[in-house]
C-alpha cells in the first residue's frame, strides 16, 4: 500500500489548516477580538469549519493506521474491520 506523506493528503494541506486553527485561536484571546463583531463572527465560523475538517481527517488517518497495523499482524478479521469503521464514523458525527 502506497501512502502519501503525513499531513499532505493531496491538496488538503492539513498542516496549513492546523496552523490557521492555531492562529485563529490566538487571535480570539486578544482583548480587541470583539471590536469588529462581523470580523470576529467570520473568524469563529472559519475556526469551526477548519477544526471540524482537521478532526475528521485525523479520525480517518487513525482508522487507516489501525487497519494497516492490524492487517500486518494478521489480527484483522471482518468483524474487527466493521467495528473500527463504525467507531470512526460515530466519532466523526459527534
Amino acid at each position: 500500500m502506497q501512502t502519501k506523506p503525513a499531513g499532505s493528503a493531496g491538496g488538503f494541506e492539513v498542516a496549513a489548516k492546523e496552523r490557521r486553527v492555531a492562529e485563529l485561536t490566538s487571535e480570539m484571546s486578544s482583548p480587541d477580538f470583539w471590536n469588529n463583531r462581523a470580523a470576529a463572527d467570520e473568524k469563529i465560523k472559519e475556526l469551526g469549519m477548519l477544526g471540524d475538517l482537521v478532526e475528521k481527517y485525523n479520525v480517518v488517518e487513525r482508522g487507516i493506521a489501525e487497519l494497516v497495523s492490524s492487517s500486518k499482524t494478521g489480527k484483522l478479521d471482518e468483524d474487527r474491520f466493521h467495528e473500527i469503521k463504525h467507531v470512526r464514523i460515530a466519532k466523526r458525527t459527534h
